[in-house]
């Protein structure tokens, strides 16, 4: 695994973990490389990847909590997504 993905981070929308990455068994790391594989060769990528979940986060707490100027978003985005970007960024 890349080491650029981060733990102890929040999940995506997909409830799936960097950490589940780490653990998860070889026969698992075999197969998304045999995913990651032929994505490249069709030029294909799931619309799935690109699924985020944008979650606001207050960035003043004793300023006005009501007002849209005192948020900022964070976005979770899936784990599978994030290594497969970080093997394209490798590559290139």
């Amino acid at each position: 695994m890349h080491s650029s993905l981060k733990f102890g981070k929040a999940s995506g929308p997909d409830e799936f973990m960097t950490e589940n990455l780490k653990y998860a068994h070889p026969v698992v790391i075999y197969h998304l490389c045999v995913l990651f594989k032929k994505m490249s060769t069709h030029s294909f990528v799931p619309n799935e990847f690109g699924v985020v979940l944008i979650v606001p986060l207050v960035k003043d707490k004793t300023g006005d909590i009501n007002s849209v100027d005192n948020y900022r978003g964070i976005t979770l985005t899936p784990a599978v997504s994030k290594l497969y970007l970080n093997c394209l960024n490798v590559r290139c």
